[in-house]
């Protein structure tokens, strides 16, 4: 087993596919070869939002899964340029977002749900 802490202040992540960048991310995080990666507390920024979010380690016996709960607002506009949808939308804002990721190998989930 290997188990690392490291925090970050103003980090960024950058996703390749699909396009997504994470910028001023700041958090404590963990982890554990055995169980994922944890961290009680993470804040970042998203397509120029705030975000803030939980990670938690759920792995057993040696099988690591890690869970990603975060939640945030985004502009409706950002969000159509990022999907690439060129049709108008009937709709202008921003909109609260919750996210719920679990990375578990093939069985990853990824859950987005919005109040409006």
């Amino acid at each position: 087993m290997v188990q690392v802490d490291f925090a970050t202040e103003q980090a960024r992540l950058q996703v390749s596919e699909p396009a997504l960048q994470l910028n001023n991310i700041k958090g404590a995080f963990r982890f554990n070869s055995a169980t994922g990666l944890s961290a009680p507390d993470v804040r970042a920024q998203v397509f120029g939002r705030p975000v803030r979010a939980k990670i938690v380690a759920e792995g057993k016996r040696g099988k690591a899964r890690t869970r990603i709960e975060a939640s945030g607002q985004v502009a409706l506009k950002s969000l159509s340029d990022w999907l690439a949808v060129s049709q108008a939308l009937p709709a202008i804002g921003e909109l609260p977002y919750r996210l719920a990721l679990t990375l578990d190998g093939a069985d990853s989930q990824l859950r987005i749900e919005s109040t409006r």
